[in-house]
């Protein structure tokens, strides 16, 4: 591809060790390498990052090694479809699990949420983003309910506490 064609900040795919990768372009650089006067003196690169390593190491690439730019190339298009939909699927199921934990965590203190208490900033338990959120409140009762769940004896408790010290 023509350097001057070539823009920062855009997403074009290069062939990366045989397959269609996506690159971040952050420069295009064109140097003067000779003084004849002709078109051939100005050598010309592209830096940038590949956008699936994660290292994010800067690589430099001749233009011609740019295929064009990334919405143009369908399988690339296509892989980053099914990688939004694994993220998308990886994130509802911790939700789902976070949301599982409230529901047990008022089950075991005995109470019956609805789905609305679940979020609600005033709820005893809350489930946010990425976390679940007790009440000071719950603290002692949950305590209490977990150690009605166990009912360690006093041998249990100190056979406990030694495998807590090993």
């Amino acid at each position: 591809m023509q350097a001057s064609k070539i823009m920062p900040d855009k997403i074009y795919a290069i062939r990366h060790k045989g397959e269609l990768a996506r690159f971040a372009v952050d420069e295009v650089v064109t140097r003067r390498t000779r003084s004849t006067g002709s078109p051939h003196d100005y050598k010309s690169e592209v830096v940038g990052r590949l956008w699936e390593d994660e290292s994010r190491q800067e690589l430099t690439l001749a233009p011609e090694a740019i295929l064009g730019p990334y919405e143009e190339h369908a399988e690339l298009v296509v892989r980053e479809a099914a990688e939004r939909k694994a993220r998308d699927a990886a994130k509802k199921a911790k939700d789902q699990t976070r949301y599982e934990l409230a529901r047990l965590l008022f089950a075991l203190v005995g109470m019956w949420p609805n789905e609305e208490d679940l979020t609600a900033y005033r709820s005893k338990i809350r489930v946010t983003s990425a976390t679940v959120n007790i009440d000071d409140d719950l603290v002692e009762p949950m305590i209490k309910a977990i150690r009605q769940l166990f009912d360690p004896g006093e041998n249990e408790l100190e056979f406990a506490r030694e495998a807590q010290r090993d």
